[in-house]
């Protein structure tokens, strides 16, 4: 039934708590924090605002585009069953996968900001096919898309947060990252439901709705990192 997912998330989430509790993890090195003021909460927002938005803007993406448009597309449009929907979204998460091990290769040959701009217009790419794509095989290729623009979004995200913030302020910046996927968690499916359903476009409203957040996040994101801020 549609119960037994759950069930089976909740045993590898527990399962998970358990392992992060024992495994014997490095020693944490302690470090001086430096004197320095830690400035207001607005100045620290400012300075994170590219970043922050680039982060929100993937899991934007991620949560309306990919998890609720891109399977009600392949059901309504293409009369998809259950088994199918479970294997594009698998095929996602297996390409989400695949890219982690080469995100150290990327950054090296590309630079972390290089990296995720890759990642941004990946993602791009695959609210595009998804919208304007009117066969099945775009729906496999959005799914790789969505998977390995995340797959190397997000822990370059965060990599890129922990070398350029300050060290006594890391926690604030780590914090504020969080916040703003938390933010897209939420507000992505929603809004997303509601441009489709008012654009007079259908579903390529709300992926459009994605497209803006996404190239206005590539922008802020590149002006920031150009200017060395955060």
């Amino acid at each position: 039934g549609y119960s037994a997912p759950y069930f089976v998330n909740g045993l590898i989430a527990l399962a998970g708590v358990i392992a992060f509790a024992v495994i014997p993890w490095p020693a944490e090195k302690k470090h001086k924090a430096k004197a320095e003021k830690l400035g207001s909460l607005r100045a620290i927002a400012m300075a994170s605002a590219g970043v922050g938005l680039m982060y929100f803007a993937i899991f934007y993406a991620r949560t309306a585009s990919n998890w609720i448009v891109m399977p009600l597309i392949a059901q309504s449009q293409f009369n998809w069953d259950m088994a199918a929907i479970g294997v594009l979204l698998t095929v996602g998460a297996c390409a989400n996968l695949a890219v982690l091990p080469f995100n150290a290769a990327l950054s090296r040959e590309f630079g972390r900001v290089g990296a995720i701009i890759v990642a941004g217009l990946a993602t791009f790419a695959a609210c595009a096919m998804l919208a304007f794509g009117h066969h099945p095989i775009f729906l496999w290729l959005t799914a790789i898309l969505f998977g390995a623009g995340s797959g190397i979004a997000t822990p370059t995200l965060i990599a890129y947060v922990a070398d350029v913030a300050p060290e006594n302020q890391r926690g604030i910046y780590m914090g504020l990252l969080r916040t703003s996927q938390d933010f897209a968690l939420i507000l992505g499916p929603f809004f997303t439901g509601v441009l489709s359903d008012n654009l007079g476009l259908g579903y390529q409203g709300g992926l459009i709705g994605s497209m803006v957040i996404l190239g206005l996040s590539l922008f802020v994101f590149w002006r920031d990192a150009r200017g060395k801020r955060l």
